[in-house]
C-alpha cells in the first residue's frame, strides 16, 4: 500500500532542504482557499541506470527514483469543482467541473500543464465508477508544485500523474492504495494526451526506495525488487541535463509513439517468418518483441533466451528499412488496413521503418539490463568497470539502433568519459534531456568541472544549477498528512 506519512522527515535524505518550499505550498494554499489542505500527494521522478525503450516490449529495466518530485496539497469540496493551482507563477491556474458522469474534457492538441491532472482525474474517476455504482467524486482544491525538470528525461510527467491519480483516489476515501494498482492507472494517463508509455516510469516513482535501484519487471505480471550496488569502490551516479527540452506530446509522431510502431511491427514480421503466433498484447494490442521471444525460445526473459534471438533479427528483418508498402505486403495486409491498425489511433511520420535496428536494440538492451543486475552486488574489484561498460554500450545503441540520442548529448558522454566516467548514457525517452554517469567518487568533482567548463560554460551559460547534480535514490510516492 502506498504509506501515510506524518513528516517529510521521512521522504527526504535532507529534509531541510525541502522545508521552505512545503511552507511555501501550504501558505498558498492557506491564502487560495482559507482553510489547510487536508493531505498531501508526493510523487518522484527517476533516472533510468539502463534499460531504456523495452518496457513497453516487456522486458525489465533498472531504474531509481529521485528526491525531485511532484507535490500536491488538497482539500474537499461538495460544490463538484476543481480549483487548480500551481506554486510556481508561470503556470497559471484554472476550475473546472468535476464530471458526475463521464470524463472530464481534455484538449489534446493544446497542452497545459492541466492536462496532467486531468488525465489523473479521469483514470481514478473511471476506476471508482466501476467498484461503486452511482459514484459521485467530489471536488478538489488544489495547489500543485514540481521541481522535475520538464522534458528533461526524469519523467516529469510520470510523477505528476502519478501524484494527480492518487490525490483524486485520497479525496473520495481510498485511503489505502495499493501500488501496483496506482501504477496500472496512471500508466494510462499519458495515452490520453497521445503518447503511448510503458509502466517503467510509474513504477519507480510508485515503488522508488532510498539507497535502492529498482529491478521492474513486467512478465507475467509487474514485479520490482529493491537491488543495491556493492561497496567495493565508492562512486556516485551524476545526472546531467543537455538543457534540450523533448516533450513527448510535441515530438511523438517522430519519436516515441513511432518507436512503438516500429518495435510491433518488427515483432509481427518476425512472428510471420518464425511461423508462430504471438499474444496480442502490448501497447497497440498487436503483439510485442517479447512475445516473439517467448513463442519461439522460451517463456523466461533469460540471456539465453534473449541471445537466441538475435540470429532471428540478423536472418528475417532488412536493416535498409521498410516503406509502408514494403511491410504491408510482408504481412499479407492492405497498406489501408496497416494505416487504421498501427499509423491512427496514435499518428506517426516516417520515410522508412527500421525494424532491423529497433529489434536489436530492444534484445541487446535486455539482455544487458540482465548481465548488469547479475553483477551489480558483486564485490570484484573490477564490478564497477564492467557496469560502465555495460552503461557505455547502451549509449552507443541509443546512437546507432535506436536513434534516440543527440548530438549535444553525445557530447556530455564524451566529456563525462574522458574526465573519469567509467558508464554514461542517455536516459529516459531521449532526443534530448538528460545523461546519468557512473563516477567513481575520487573522479565526481573533475567530471562535474569538464561539464562545466566543457559543456555548460559553452553552450548555457547562464545554466540553472541543478543542471548537473549528484543523484541519490530517493523514497516512493507517499501520502503526507501534517
Amino acid at each position: 500500500m502506498i504509506p501515510t506519512l506524518h513528516t517529510i522527515k521521512d521522504v527526504y535524505a535532507d529534509a531541510s532542504a525541502h522545508e521552505a518550499r512545503y511552507a511555501g505550498i501550504l501558505n498558498k494554499f492557506q491564502s487560495l482557499y482559507g482553510r489547510k489542505p487536508e493531505f498531501v500527494t508526493r510523487a518522484p521522478g527517476r533516472v533510468n541506470i539502463i534499460g531504456d525503450h523495452i518496457d513497453y516490449s516487456y522486458y525489465s529495466v533498472l531504474p531509481m527514483a529521485i528526491e525531485n518530485d511532484f507535490v500536491i496539497a488538497v482539500a474537499t469540496t461538495d460544490d463538484h469543482k476543481v480549483s487548480l493551482a500551481n506554486l510556481d507563477p508561470r503556470f497559471s491556474g484554472c476550475t473546472f467541473e468535476m464530471p458526475q458522469h463521464g470524463d472530464v474534457e481534455i484538449d489534446a492538441v493544446n497542452m497545459v500543464w492541466s492536462n496532467y491532472f486531468k488525465c489523473g482525474v479521469v483514470v481514478a474517476n473511471r476506476y471508482m465508477r466501476e467498484k461503486t455504482p452511482g459514484f459521485r467524486p467530489k471536488g478538489m482544491q488544489i495547489v500543485v508544485h514540481g521541481n522535475v525538470p520538464a522534458g528533461g528525461g526524469l519523467s516529469s510527467s510520470a510523477a505528476f500523474v502519478v501524484s494527480a491519480t492518487l490525490a483524486v483516489l485520497r479525496s473520495n476515501g481510498y485511503d489505502k492504495v495499493d501500488k501496483k494498482l496506482l501504477v496500472k492507472l496512471s500508466t494510462t494517463c499519458e495515452q490520453l494526451i497521445g503518447v503511448n508509455s510503458g509502466g517503467m516510469d510509474q513504477s519507480a516513482s510508485v515503488f522508488g526506495e532510498k539507497d535502492h535501484a529498482l529491478f521492474v519487471s513486467f512478465r507475467p505480471e509487474l514485479d520490482v525488487k529493491p537491488m543495491q550496488f556493492a561497496q567495493t569502490t565508492p562512486f556516485v551516479l551524476i545526472i546531467a541535463n543537455s538543457l534540450l527540452e523533448v516533450h513527448k506530446h510535441d515530438s511523438a509522431p517522430e519519436c516515441y509513439n513511432l518507436r512503438v510502431v516500429e518495435v510491433t511491427l518488427a515483432a509481427k514480421l518476425l512472428e510471420k517468418r518464425l511461423g508462430i503466433t504471438i499474444p496480442q498484447d502490448g501497447l497497440l494490442s498487436a503483439g510485442t518483441l517479447r512475445g516473439v521471444m517467448e513463442c519461439f525460445s522460451g517463456k523466461e526473459a533469460s540471456i539465453a533466451n534473449l541471445k537466441a534471438m538475435l540470429p532471428q533479427v540478423e536472418k528475417y528483418l532488412d536493416p535498409e528499412g521498410y516503406t509502408s508498402a514494403r511491410i504491408a505486403s510482408e504481412l499479407g495486409i492492405s497498406e489501408s488496413e496497416l494505416e487504421a491498425k498501427y499509423f491512427t489511433e496514435f499518428p506517426v511520420r516516417f520515410s522508412k521503418l527500421k525494424l532491423y535496428q529497433r529489434a536489436k536494440h530492444v534484445y541487446e538492451e535486455a539482455l544487458r539490463v540482465l548481465e548488469f543486475v547479475s553483477i551489480m552486488g558483486d564485490n570484484s574489484p573490477d564490478t564497477l568497470q564492467k557496469l560502465g561498460e555495460y552503461m557505455n554500450a547502451s549509449h552507443k545503441s541509443s546512437q546507432t539502433l535506436f536513434d534516440n540520442s543527440h548530438e549535444a548529448v553525445d557530447e556530455i558522454v564524451e566529456i563525462a568519459r574522458s574526465a573519469g566516467s567509467l558508464g554514461s548514457r542517455v536516459t529516459g525517452a531521449g532526443w534530448g534531456g538528460c545523461t546519468v554517469h557512473l563516477v567513481p567518487s575520487n573522479k565526481a568533482e573533475a567530471v562535474k568541472k569538464a561539464l562545466r567548463e566543457q559543456y555548460y560554460a559553452k553552450r548555457y551559460p547562464n545554466a540553472p544549477e541543478d543542471a548537473l547534480i549528484e543523484s541519490v535514490a530517493g523514497s516512493g510516492t507517499v501520502l503526507l498528512e501534517f
